[in-house]
C-alpha cells in the first residue's frame, strides 16, 4: 500500500489529496 500511496505523491495531483486521508487511517 505504501508503494501505492508514494507513487501516487509523485504521479498525479489530484490523487495525491486521496492519499491525504489514507496515511491519516493508520491511527
Amino acid at each position: 500500500q505504501l508503494k501505492s500511496l508514494s507513487s501516487n505523491l509523485n504521479g498525479k495531483g489530484k490523487d495525491r489529496d486521496l492519499c491525504i486521508p489514507v496515511y491519516s487511517a493508520p491511527e
